[in-house]
């Protein structure tokens, strides 16, 4: 199920007519992978969930108050207590046709001047000014938290340079992710470009959906749907679900919730309207993704097993490099042999024994008898290393493959 970009424009304009101009009174970490909000505005206090799950991103609206679910501080929560707390939303953005909403966040800190005690003057205060950008593109949504210069303070996942083109790390300057070259606007769509987009064959909502910018496949089916089977209706069909008003709705197979949409969906039989699209969300994600005690602890035991994982991968490469040195001892010991082997034909100072077209260095300023002995004693002492590698090896893949099957329980 896509969180698309009709989705994230009618989040943003909820969001805009509820928050907007809020004071954020608390935050806490739900899950490793989320970031929830207490906004004050108005009279009334709102709990606004930010995730950046890879299975489940989205941004809305939740009616329970968000707890806390990690164990340590992450240095972002720090810099969230910093830049965020105690701050004022100030405005909600969504760049044209992006899974993307960016909240710009003012704090106001009191700033005395040094030696000042008297609490009756008058005291400054120095404006923090940040950015919350909630990027909810799938297995890479993010949330980075970006200062008044646009450079990065910190992110939920840091890309560095040599793991991904596109830089998210501190003190880098923040860009959007690239868009795919060559979409269409969908809200200009003609019946020509969509027949262009259609003339391939193959899965029509597909097609639609890598021809027109921020465009999901459950759009497109929409759009294909309310045309009726009709090519020509589609660009109006497809440029309707921009310009109607919201409208949204959740469709049901039996009491289960399959779909979320911000407009009525006609591509399913058991369609209900919904007061707001936050609504729809929470009710969609309840089922896959409870924000309760358990699914929290849930989310605390991927986090252990992931960090486990990591710790005897990293073992696995160490003992397999272990390993193939194997294939040095055995050099080692040949070598040695041979030059005890072929030891009367080695003329004082030779630097190469040719052994079946083998070549094999000595070292001029020692005998034949000391270039053997050389290699028998290098042979020892990194034989005494490997031992034992290949059971450790081998214990350490089990460990592995239970922590595999654990990992897919616990998703």
């Amino acid at each position: 199920m896509n969180f698309d970009a009709l989705t994230t424009t009618a989040v943003v304009d909820e969001l805009r007519q509820t928050v907007l101009g809020g004071y954020i009174q608390h935050l806490v970490l739900p899950s490793p992978s989320s970031i929830g909000l207490e906004i004050y505005r108005a009279g009334r206090r709102y709990q606004l969930l930010l995730s950046a799950n890879p299975r489940h991103p989205r941004l809305h609206l939740v009616n329970s108050r968000l707890s806390r679910g990690v164990e340590t501080d992450p240095p972002l929560l720090l810099l969230l207590r910093k830049y965020v707390r105690n701050g004022t939303v100030e405005a909600i953005e969504q760049p044209e046709l992006e899974r993307i909403a960016i909240l710009s966040i003012t704090k106001y800190v009191e700033a005395r001047k040094e030696g000042e005690e008297d609490e009756d003057e008058d005291v400054d205060q120095d404006e923090r000014r940040c950015e919350l950008v909630v990027e909810l593109l799938g297995p890479r949504s993010n949330i980075i938290l970006v200062d008044d210069n646009n450079l990065i303070l910190d992110a939920l996942k840091r890309q560095p340079r040599e793991r991904s083109e596109r830089v998210v790390m501190p003190r880098e300057a923040y860009t959007l992710p690239p868009r795919p070259p060559g979409r269409r606007d969908p809200r200009l769509a003609t019946a020509e470009g969509i027949a262009a987009a259609l003339a391939g064959g193959g899965d029509a909502a597909k097609a639609l959906a890598a021809a027109y910018a921020g465009v999901s496949p459950q759009l497109a089916r929409e759009a294909l749907a309310r045309a009726a089977g009709k090519p020509d209706h589609t660009a109006d069909a497809l440029r309707s679900l921009y310009s109607e008003p919201f409208a949204p709705s959740l469709a049901f197979r039996g009491d289960e919730p399959v779909a979320f949409a911000p407009y009525h969906m006609a591509q399913f039989d058991d369609v209900r309207p919904v007061k707001s699209i936050s609504e729809a969300l929470h009710a969609f994600y309840a089922s896959a993704e409870q924000l309760t005690s358990h699914a929290q602890r849930r989310d605390r035991l991927i986090a252990q097993v992931q960090d486990i994982q990591t710790k005897y991968s990293r073992q696995r490469e160490a003992l397999e490099r272990e390993l193939a040195r194997a294939e040095t001892l055995e050099r080692l010991r040949w070598e040695g042999e041979m030059i005890f082997g072929y030891l009367h034909s080695i003329a004082p100072g030779q630097t190469v024994l040719d052994v079946e077209g083998r070549p094999i260095k000595l070292d001029p300023a020692k005998t034949p008898v000391e270039n053997a002995q050389a290699r028998f004693r290098e042979y020892d002492k990194a034989k005494g290393a490997v031992a034992g590698v290949p059971a450790r090896l081998a214990e350490t893949e089990g460990i592995l493959q239970y922590l595999d099957e654990t990992a897919a329980l616990l998703e």
